[in-house]
This record gives C-alpha cells, sequence and structure tokens, in this order.
C-alpha cells in the first residue's frame, strides 16, 4: 500500500525518516529504461525545473517541519550561507539527473550517500537534543514534503513551464520515486509511487 492522501502521508510523522533501504541493491519494481527517460525528460528541461525547485524550495520555509531542520544546522541563517546551500542541492539534483545513480561506482550514487548520510547525522543530533512526543525531526512525512519541493512544481503546473506529455511526466515522478527510494524513503510515504494523476493530487 502506499499514500494517496495528505492524511495518508502524515501517518509518516512518527516513523524514522531513513526507512533502511539498500543504498547497493536495486528495488524489484525499477525499470531502468524507465528511469532513465525520467532523467532524459529532466536534462531535457533543466532549465525549468531548477527555476521551479528553486521557488518550491523558497515556498517550503513557510514549513515548520522543514523550517526547523534548517536553523537547527545554521547553515541558511545568513543570505550568503542559504545560497552556498542551494548551490551544493542543485549540484547534486545535477548529478542525480546525468549519472547512473544505480551504479554503486559512479558520482550519481556518491552523492546520494553523501546526501543520506548528512540527513542521517542531523536527524540524529535534532531529534536528541529536542525530543518529541508528537514527532521524529525529518521523519518519513517530512522526506515527503521535501520530495514534493524537488518535483511538485513541474507535477501541478507543467503547463506554465515547459511543454511536454503525461508520458514524459509519469516518466518523471518514476525517476523521483528512484531517488526518493535511494534517499530511503518508504514506499508507503514516497510522493512518487502511484501514477501521475495520484502524485498531482498529492502534491496539490
Amino acid at each position: 500500500s502506499y499514500a494517496k492522501t495528505l492524511s495518508d502521508l502524515q501517518k509518516g510523522n512518527n516513523q524514522d525518516g531513513d526507512c533502511g533501504n539498500p543504498l547497493n541493491e536495486a528495488p524489484v519494481w525499477l525499470d531502468r529504461t524507465r528511469f532513465r527517460r525520467g532523467q532524459d525528460f529532466a536534462m531535457k528541461n533543466i532549465g525549468a525545473l531548477l527555476f521551479s525547485m528553486y521557488f518550491s524550495l523558497a515556498a517550503g520555509l513557510s514549513i515548520t517541519n522543514l523550517l526547523d531542520p534548517l536553523v537547527f544546522t545554521g547553515k541558511s541563517d545568513t543570505p550568503d550561507k542559504s545560497f552556498d546551500r542551494y548551490k551544493q542541492t542543485f549540484i547534486h539534483v545535477l548529478s542525480w539527473f546525468r549519472e547512473d545513480v544505480w551504479d554503486t561506482t559512479s558520482a550519481g550514487h556518491a552523492s546520494l550517500r553523501q546526501v543520506r548520510g548528512i540527513h542521517a547525522r542531523v536527524r540524529d543530533r535534532i531529534n536528541k537534543q529536542r525530543p518529541q512526543t508528537d514527532h521524529k525531526f525529518l521523519s518519513q512525512y517530512d522526506m515527503a514534503l521535501v520530495q514534493s519541493g524537488f518535483m511538485g512544481g513541474i507535477v501541478m503546473y507543467p503547463s506554465t513551464i515547459i511543454h511536454c506529455t503525461i508520458r514524459e511526466l509519469e516518466d518523471y515522478v518514476y525517476f523521483w520515486r528512484g531517488i526518493g527510494y535511494l534517499l530511503g524513503i518508504d514506499d508507503k510515504y514516497n510522493m512518487c509511487v502511484g501514477n501521475y494523476s495520484e502524485t498531482f493530487s498529492l502534491c496539490k
């Protein structure tokens, strides 16, 4: 089963943000050809996608679940720090678009391993220093919110940014399902497990 409504996603608020998906083992559902098509779509529309991500991630600063960890790390509290942080984020995402992230020797795979490690360290520190009874920081729900920041703009408003087909959007959604898996998102809370219309509804 997987999340089909926002309330389904919110059940992940008390679930550790890394479900333990193995980094060196592809999931049984992986269709590499389809995943590659999602990457090709991303590279074909790279400017529009990065533009969309910028605004989505900036809007994410109004969401407490996402803002708290950023404040905690102290890496986004000045314009210069924020610029550097988002520049590094986009560099990581570019490598996911370009590289065979399922190849454990690739730079894209190394990038995902690094980002997952950063998440783990921040998650451990903030949950130890700010124990909560109602939710975990960087939970499965929080990871889903972050995922929507990267792909939600294009999924919800494609015609305002690019010209594409539903099939291309389906492939792009599938690509983010794979990235979510590699970052430790359980399929139960992965925004991109369903088809395009289901992902669209979740993002909205």
